[in-house]
């Protein structure tokens, strides 16, 4: 393959040495002689063009520009050197542990016990839930099959039950005019 001639880049091809992985060909910058024997405490910020191709894309399309024709997009982004103390691909290390500490067993079994808690008291609420509704449904089914007398009688417990509930099961009565008592007041109705 030949290598394009480019009015602003010199006759040497854009990729000659691999330096990363495909997305990141491209070559890693030189730590800077300010620097000494120093390092940076983390990665710095430097310019970026999201819409920016490889110098290995640029050379299969046989295009001069970094963003192959598109607009650019510039932002900020930190770009992972080798001379930062941390933050970067370059200073990561993977920690393997030998032992698993006591402590750390401990509240695996906890969690794992706790998991399997939880679960049996799901399934068994579930269980009382759907007991709970059969037996109301053939409550249901057998007071409506008794017919309108049955429906009565059952929504009359039902009062008493809940009366009970709330007042102690003793009902207050109200003293109307003429001596009578009542729980409902009778209306009075006045002719013009």
């Amino acid at each position: 393959m030949s290598v394009p001639v480019f009015p602003d880049h010199p006759l040497v091809p854009p990729v000659s040495k691999y330096t990363g992985a495909r997305s990141t060909l491209r070559y890693k910058p030189p730590k800077p002689r300010f620097l000494g024997t120093s390092s940076l405490p983390r990665q710095q910020q430097v310019k970026f063009d999201a819409s920016g191709v490889s110098p290995l894309l640029q050379q299969y399309l046989d295009h001069h520009s970094d963003t192959a024709g598109r607009r650019p997009q510039n932002l900020k982004r930190t770009q992972p050197v080798r001379w930062c103390r941390t933050g970067g691909v370059e200073t990561w290390n993977r920690v393997k542990v030998s032992e698993v500490t006591d402590v750390t067993k401990d509240l695996m079994k906890l969690y794992k016990t706790s998991k399997e808690r939880m679960r049996s008291d799901t399934s068994a609420s579930m269980r009382a839930y759907v007991v709970a509704r059969n037996e109301l449904t053939k409550e249901s089914n057998r007071v409506r099959d008794g017919g309108t007398n049955s429906v009565a009688k059952k929504a009359i417990e039902v009062m008493k039950e809940t009366q009970a509930r709330k007042g102690g099961g003793q009902r207050k009565e109200e003293v109307k005019e003429g001596g009578e008592t009542s729980v409902f007041r009778k209306l009075k109705v006045v002719t013009i």
